[in-house]
Order: structure tokens, then sequence, then C-alpha cells
């Protein structure tokens, strides 16, 4: 599988990963049917009063960790979003303070700047390569 990265299922494809959990997933609910279909029977009416209320006390647990998973994740990409924003126009900021430079340093910062902007799109574009990554880390800096 090549380097190893740290991560579980880093390397494996995404539709991979559906496929399979949506198999266990609609396994468990058969399994979980048919058992609860051959104890039907046995469960008399105030067992079953309980099992519905720790089912909706389950399902709201599982509603509000899913409303925390999704505010959290949103307010990481808007904050991302937002540094790319910050950097670029620093960078655009930059290149237009470096144009009042005398001729041979607005040259000089003109191109530090055009390496600078080609690394971080090699840096970023990299994906998980751990020596494209270094290698353009390395040249940024």
């Amino acid at each position: 599988m090549g380097a190893v990265s740290g991560e579980l299922l880093f390397n494996v494809k995404e539709w991979i990963i559906f496929v399979i959990l949506l198999g266990l997933i609609l396994l468990a609910t058969e399994v979980g049917f048919q058992i609860g279909y051959r104890m039907r029977s046995t469960i008399d009416d105030p067992l079953r009063s309980e099992y519905n209320t720790i089912q909706g006390a389950v399902l709201g647990l599982l509603a509000l960790l899913l409303g925390f998973t999704f505010a959290m994740s949103i307010s990481r990409y808007e904050s991302g979003k937002y540094l790319v924003i910050d950097e670029s126009n620093a960078i655009g900021t930059t290149f237009l303070r470096a144009q009042f430079l005398p001729d041979p340093y607005r040259n000089e910062v003109s191109n530090l700047l055009r390496r600078y902007v080609d690394t971080l799109l090699r840096f970023y574009g990299s994906g998980i390569d751990p020596e494209k990554l270094h290698g353009a880390n390395d040249e940024a800096e």
C-alpha cells in the first residue's frame, strides 16, 4: 500500500468504505430484526415500554452527537477558508506594495513572491506524499 500514513483508512477509496459500511449496517439491521422478531412473544407490555424509552433516549443522543459533529466541521471549514483568503490577500498586498520599490528590488521581490505562490500550490497539491510535503515546506521556508 505504499508509505504508512498513520491513518487507518486514509489510502482506501471512499466508495469502498461506503459499500462496506452499508453492508454492515444492513447486516446489523437484519440481525436485530430477527432477534426482535423471535423475542417479541416473550416480552410483555411494561418491558416493551421501557425499550421504547431507551430507544428514544439513544436516538436523541445520536441526534445531539450528529448536530455537534456538523457544527464543529462547519466551523473548521469556515476558519480554513478565511485563513486561505487572508493569506492570498496578504500576498496580493505585498506584491502591489513591492511595485513601489526601486527597479532591482521590485523584480527580486516579485520573483520571490511568485516562487512562494508556486511552492504553496505544490504544497497544497502534493496530497499525502510526505516527500513532496517536506520538499515544498523546505522551499517555502
